[in-house]
Parts: C-alpha cells; structure tokens; sequence
C-alpha cells in the first residue's frame, strides 16, 4: 500500500543493475517508477509521457548530453525537482551542477535508508519554491500594472525591482537601474534620497516625502513628485523598502491656480472697499457742500465744513497716491523718516478703508528713532499690513497699530542692534455671539501683497514675524533698523551700498538654502517665482541688483529674456546665472552662466558665490580706473 499518493519518480541512470536497486528500494517506500532511462534524449520522452513528480538524475549518463546539461533542460522546460546520483566528480562538474539548482545530492552506492526523506525534503522544497515564485509573479503584475512609481530596494539602498511607471518617471530602466544605489537612479534635490531612506530602514512606519521635492530625471530634467517609503521586515529586521512616487506637476499647477485665483480675489476686494471709500468721500464732500450752501452767512460753520471738506479731499488723493504708485518706481534716494508722522498723517484713510465696523487705534511710541528709508515704501508697508488685518476680521474688531524702539544683542564684541518695531494687532469680534474658539475659521485668508511686503522688509534689512496669540488676536511685527544718533532730516545722508541677488523660480529646498548662504555674507536676497512677482520686487531696489538666478525648469525662455533684460537694462554689470537641464540654449542671453541639472547645492551656492565676487572685483577695478583718470586730468596744468 503507497505511503506518499503514488508518487511518480524518474531514474536517469545508464548502470542497470544500479536503476534496478533503486528502483526496488522506491516500490518498498511506496513510490512509483514509471519509468527509468539512460540518456537524456530517453529522459525527455519519459517526461513527455509519464509525467512524474521528481527525477533522480545520474551525473555521468550515455550519449552527447551530460546529467548537468539535462537536469538545466529539466528544469527550465519542464520545471521539475531534480535529485543528482554521483559516485565521483570533478570540481568544474560540480560547479556546473550547482547552477541548475539541484534539490539534494546522492552519493553512490545509494544509502536506500535515506532515500525517501531525501526525496520528501527535494518535493516539499520544490512546492515551496513554486509556491514563492508564484507569488513573486503576482507582486510583480501587480506592482508592474499599478499607476504609481514603484521602486523596490534591499537593506542595503541597492534598486531590485522597478515598474514601467518608475521606468517613465525616472528615465531609467529597470535592467540600468539593478544593483544601483536608489540616490542614483532617484536623485531628488539637495540629495534627500539616501538620508529618507535610512530614516525609513532605520525606524518602523513610512514617511513621506518632503512636500515640493523635485526629482532629477536621467535626461536632466526636474520633476515635482510626491511619495512616501514603506519598510519590509523580516525576523525583526528591515529585509527592504518600498518607494512609491507620482509626478505631483498638475496637483502643484492646481494649487498655484487656486493661489493667484486667491490673490486675484483679494485684489479685487481691495479695489472695491477702496472704490466704496471713493463714494463715501464723494458723499461726505457732496453733503458737506450742500450743508455749506445753506449757511453760507455762518463763518464759523463755513470754517469748520471746510476743514471737514479739505480732510476728506486730502484722503481721497491718498487713495489715488495709493492705486497710482502701487506700479510705480519711484528711484529716489532714501531719506530719514519718523514713521509716527506717516502713520498718524494716515489714520483718517486707513479708518475710512476699515469702515465702520473695524476701529483703528493708534499707540505711537514716544521719541520714536528714525529710518533711512522711503516714505512711499514705508506707507505701502503700514497700508498693506492694516489691510491684511481688516480682511481677517469678517465680524469687525478693533486694529492696534504701535511703534517702538526695540534693541537686539549684536554679533560678538559689537552693539547692540536698535530698530524701530512697527506692530498690527487684529482683534477680531465673534460672529453672532459664538465664542472665539468657534469662529476662527470665519476669517478670511488674505495673501494681499504679501510679495510686495516681503519685498519692502527684505530691502530695508528688517524682519517680519506673524503670530496668532489665540483665536481671536493675530499680531504681525515688523523690525526696520533704526539710525538713533540722527535727530534731523538735514543731516547729510549716508550712502547705502550693498549686494542684492533676485532668484526666480527656484523651489523652495535650493532657493532657500542659497539664500541663507547668501545672506550670511551680506547680500539681500530677493525670492520670487515668476516675471511679475519680479517686477513688483525691482520697485523697492534703489541701489543694484548684481545677481539674477533664473531656474529654466519653471521660468520658460520668453520669460527669462525680459528677466534680464528688465534687470540688465538698468544695472548691465548684472551677473547672470541659469540653473538648466542638460542640452538647453542659452536663451539668448548674453554672458549667462549655466549650472547643468542635476546639481549639487553646495555647488550652486559656490557659482552664486563666484559671480558675486567677480562682480565686485569688476566694480573695484572700474572705480579705481576712474579714480585714475581723474587723478592724471586734475595734475594736466591749463
């Protein structure tokens, strides 16, 4: 009676007496033979017609073929478990028995003891290898078929699988990217991509991928992608991960459509409450005019009205001041301000622009320092952050402007630093009762200006922090350096000379690690992200722009042209540098720089860097010529 449900087992063995022995000792452990052969052509045919379950194959068997040849053909076309019969070998028939992946070895004269478990364990490994490679097969249809990136990698970082979505993401092939570590094949900027997945080897749950991360394709292009890494474990330990990516472009275009939307909203709230204070004044004038018809014989009446008349026309031409100038570049120097005399001078508008419902308090500092700065930049400045404040405050509130002067500990073995501290307080009323925790979210996002803004605090070399102190009080403070040993305007003012670099386009990772180096060596940087943006920013740049980083992969070649030639045109010794992908022109622009994707970051801070320095190597050589000449024209006698 069989003990294993009749399993079938070939012998390949060309010694008779041998494959009859073993063939007894099978009857007897309860498996059937269907069959024996000598050769390999023999061997095919008896697989073809008994189809048996495992094939004990003889090394050294008759004919051209060996049993290392005929058990590789076993296995890749008939995908069978094969058991080798050796008395002796060599090492190189060895190792060519080991490349076919035998399931066990027999040394002849077979032990028949040991030949049922060495069959068993050769079947029961077999069904756990297809078991596995089935598996295998699915994951990979599935991963393959799936829309996202998929990118698979050991515990070591090196690529093992990649699907067709990740083949068209990256650039590369799976067959290129095998064995390759993941940073080099998936190269995300600032060269995130090892430290990820190290955190992510190292720890226990995924972790996404930093928002706004750009991927370098291997044809050097740049790529918004979002993704995260899973980890694969196994006995405790990470066995591999898992990267999953997709081309996050539209939902990052989507968003900045839904910003500027934001923006153009804001705008247009703007332009209305100003066009409605445009009627209130044309109302307050024309009531004013008709109560001064009618008294005309009161001269004390008619003084007063005409105050209230003169108030109300001199707000209105602030109003036009305001809309007129907002393009406009005014180029003059800058000069000592006391901005208390602006902001009070102002309090009749910005009550007018905050109606009604919103009241405007004033808190000015006493013996306030002065700022060498501009009076329109600085009106601007107060105007736009007021607005803000109103546009948050749907329910009505009460805004509290206050000024001080504030100091700052200096870097070691200097001053301390003194500015003067202009704070907006937005204290906003409930909507119909409701406590101040459940009406946050009543308030509208405002971005009004915030470039602009921005702008003027980065030119003036001060800083600007928002907090919100609860649900109900939102404060912004905006430090500009003071000059506290001047007390009069008609004091000769000093010349302002410093380096200024304007970079546009530039994601958020490399744009703001260049401008921190930047900044540490003196030079203003100013951030913006498109021709327009960049042309609100030039408004408030008075002495030189020296250098212009313009990244291609988000600023087209129409744009980069008037770029330069906006920034060129007044300042022609600009340095200018382009962060292209590989293969790209020169856009037309004439002297240009070019950094070719992909990059590292300290490599373009050092071509940021180097451009600046040669900038101001060529303005040191240009004063010391005119210098020159002057001296040898001056010593020419009459």
């Amino acid at each position: 009676m069989s003990t294993h449900n009749e399993k079938k087992i070939l012998i390949v063995e060309d010694e008779q007496l041998i494959a009859h022995s073993i063939e007894r000792s099978l009857f007897k452990a309860g498996y059937s033979v269907p069959g024996m052969a000598a050769s390999a052509q023999e061997a095919f045919e008896q697989i073809e017609q008994t189809k048996p379950d495992l094939v004990l194959m003889d090394i050294h068997i008759q004919g051209p073929t060996d049993g290392v040849e005929t058990a590789r053909v076993i296995r890749e076309k008939y995908h069978l478990p094969v058991i080798y019969l050796t008395a002796h070998a060599d090492v190189d028939t060895l190792e060519r028995a080991k490349i076919t992946e035998p399931l066990g070895y027999l040394v002849k004269p077979v032990n028949h003891a040991n030949l049922p478990s060495s069959i068993e364990m050769a079947l029961y490994k077999h069904k756990i290898d297809r078991q596995l490679e089935e598996n295998r097969a699915l994951l990979s249809t599935i991963l393959g078929t799936i829309a996202e990136a998929v990118v698979v990698t050991n515990a070591t970082g090196h690529i093992q699988f990649m699907n067709a979505a990740a083949e068209a993401l990256t650039g590369w092939s799976q067959e290129e990217a095998l064995d390759k570590f993941f940073d080099e094949v998936v190269s995300l900027d600032g060269g995130i991509g090892s430290s990820l997945l190290a955190r992510a080897l190292a720890g226990t749950k995924p972790i996404l991928v930093p928002r706004d991360t750009t991927l370098q394709t291997k044809d050097g292009r740049s790529i918004f992608i979002d993704g995260q890494i899973a980890i694969s474990r196994a006995r405790g330990r990470a066995a591999g991960a898992m990267v999953t990516l997709h081309d996050a472009t539209v939902r990052r275009q989507e968003e900045q459509r839904v910003r500027q939307e934001q923006r153009m909203l804001s705008v247009g709230q703007m332009a209305n409450d100003i066009a409605n204070d445009f009627f209130g004044l044309f109302d307050l004038i024309a009531s004013f005019s008709e109560q001064l018809s009618d008294r005309e014989e009161d001269e004390e009446f008619v003084a007063d009205i005409a105050g209230y008349i003169n108030r109300a026309s001199r707000a209105g031409v602030t109003l036009a001041r305001q809309l007129v100038d907002l393009g406009s570049n005014q180029g003059a120097r800058p000069s000592m301000i006391n901005l208390n005399e602006i902001l009070a001078e102002r309090q009749p508008l910005y009550n007018h622009l905050c109606g009604s419902t919103i009241s405007v308090d004033m808190r000015l500092g006493e013996d306030l320092d002065l700022v060498l700065n501009h009076a329109l930049h600085l009106e601007k400045l107060a105007l736009n952050l007021i607005l803000s404040a109103k546009h948050s405050m749907p329910y009505g509130g009460n805004i509290v402007v206050s000024t001080s002067n504030v100091s700052a500990p200096g870097e070691k073995g200097t001053a301390d630093k003194q500015f003067v501290k202009l704070a907006v307080e937005a204290h906003r009323n409930p909507p119909n009762g409701l406590p101040p925790a459940q009406f946050a979210s009543h308030a509208q996002n405002s971005e009004l200006t915030l470039t602009v803004v921005n702008a003027i605090v980065a030119v003036s070399e001060g800083t600007i922090h928002t907090s919100d102190e609860s649900d109900a009080v939102s404060t912004t403070e905006v430090l500009l350096p003071s000059i506290a040993s001047v007390t009069s305007a008609g004091v000769e003012l000093p010349h302002i000379s410093r380096r200024t670099a304007v970079t546009v386009g530039l994601d958020s990772v490399p744009g703001q690690l260049l401008a921190n180096a930047l900044e540490t060596s003196g030079t203003v940087v100013l951030q913006t992200a498109n021709v327009q943006e960049t042309a609100m920013v030039l408004e408030f740049v008075e002495d030189r722009v020296d250098l212009l980083v313009i990244d291609s992969a988000n600023v087209g070649v129409p744009a980069q042209r008037r770029i330069h030639t906006s920034i060129s045109t007044r300042w022609p010794n600009v340095k200018t540098l382009i962060l292209a992908g590989s293969g790209e022109h020169n856009a037309g622009i004439v002297g240009a720089t070019f950094l070719t994707r992909p990059y590292e970051l300290n490599d373009l801070v050092a071509a940021a860097e180097g451009l600046l320095s040669a900038g101001e190597e060529h303005a040191t050589h240009s004063a010391a010529s005119a210098a020159s000449t002057e001296k040898r024209t001056t010593a020419v006698p009459r």
